[in-house]
């Protein structure tokens, strides 16, 4: 992608230079747009680069030309934006790669990771039981520290992010089971639910026997932490549109512990892919779909499906779902400006939209949340 490539690695350091700054930016867009102060935002994004990352050396250009190493990375961010009602109801923003030192074993650099995601928790009114929950949903999801040497440098073992609201940001931490306990997947969820005090019976396991199927993807597990409310925790597969039928089985034999209520969340769920896609349009969007599977104590279990955009002409389609919920395109064209801005052509991240989840219901305005990367 670089080596012995000059456009490419000239376009990369322009890129990376600016890179931070364009974060920022659009971070700022949204702060104001949800009528928060931009300053005090701007300053809990750039805590978190600071814990994630520290201060990124830019490359040199003549380096990177004949850079055969791991790519040298800023802390990559992306922003997701929920829609509703007519305009932006609130935002978040993740971490997608951190600029990990080659010095540092993977096991050193998940100890960092812990660390930092443990002081943002308790910064953001976290208490101390909730740290506590956090190093052991780690300790569950990576139970061999000294096997994560098999994998390559720039492998993402965790992800953290920011639910930014009035008075308290909510912490999302992101865990890649796919580098636990190969042999006991379903072990490994089950004690995750448990620890979160969010196990319907013998979930994990009808789970692993009735949705993990050929060709579908565990790609990943969220906690996310709420000084306000018990944890909610999100359990992420990526599958192939030709599977969804398979899929819906699968589901309404998992959820038969909620009777009616699963039923109907099954059917509204689908009935809100069936109308992203065909809003959408099909040469706008890839085979592959996200189907998030939302967990919360006390609560009924929740689907959402994301549809994967293609990287040309997203704002085209971005445009028919938004505008057919009748919401508006301001804040998320002021949001692709911003992240934009003094790039030359991409080289690791082009276009900046990258999926949306469209969410209808019976009883309130539809939601539409919406991916977007800062092109790199």
């Amino acid at each position: 992608m670089i080596k012995n490539n000059p456009e490419a690695a000239k376009n990369f350091a322009q890129n990376s230079m600016y890179y931070d700054a364009r974060v920022d930016a659009g971070l700022k867009v949204l702060a104001k747009a949800c009528k928060q102060s931009t300053n005090t935002e701007v300053q809990r994004l750039r805590r978190m680069r600071e814990l994630f990352g520290g201060k990124y050396q830019y490359p040199n250009v003549e380096e990177l030309k004949k850079y055969q190493g791991h790519l040298p990375l800023p802390v990559i961010f992306e922003f997701i934006l929920g829609l509703a009602a007519g305009k932006l109801r609130g935002y978040g923003y993740r971490t997608v790669g951190c600029n990990k030192s080659p010095e540092l074993t993977h096991s050193q650099w998940l100890a960092l990771l812990l660390q930092g995601a443990a002081k943002l928790l308790l910064e953001n009114n976290g208490q101390p039981k909730d740290v506590k929950t956090l190093g052991e949903l780690a300790r569950l999801s990576y139970p061999r520290p000294e096997e994560l040497a098999n994998y390559e440098q720039n492998v993402t073992m965790m992800l953290v992010g920011l639910v930014p609201k009035a008075e308290h940001a909510r912490l999302q931490v992101f865990f890649n089971p796919r580098m636990g306990d190969p042999t006991g997947y379903d072990r490994q969820l089950d004690a995750m639910l448990r620890c979160v005090e969010c196990d319907p019976p013998n979930f994990a396991r009808h789970m692993y026997d009735y949705v993990y199927q050929d060709g579908v993807s565990l790609y990943g597990v969220g906690v996310e932490f709420d000084p306000q409310a018990p944890p909610r925790t999100l359990i992420y597969f990526l599958f192939d549109r030709a599977q969804t039928a398979d899929m819906i089985n699968g589901l309404s034999r998992l959820f038969t512990f909620a009777g009616a209520a699963g039923e109907q969340e099954i059917q509204r769920a689908t009935t809100s892919l069936d109308t992203a896609i065909s809003t959408l349009g099909e040469k706008f969007i890839k085979s592959q779909i996200e189907l998030a599977i939302i967990l919360q104590q006390e609560k009924l279990p929740q689907l959402k499906y994301s549809v994967m955009l293609h990287e040309r002409d997203t704002l085209t389609a971005l445009t028919r779902i938004v505008q057919s919920q009748h919401c508006s395109m301001r804040e998320i064209k002021d949001l692709v400006k911003a992240v934009s801005r003094r790039t030359t052509k991409a080289v690791v991240i082009s276009e900046a939209i990258h999926s949306v989840a469209l969410q209808l219901f019976a009883d309130k305005p539809a939601r539409i949340d919406i991916t977007c990367n800062v092109p790199l």
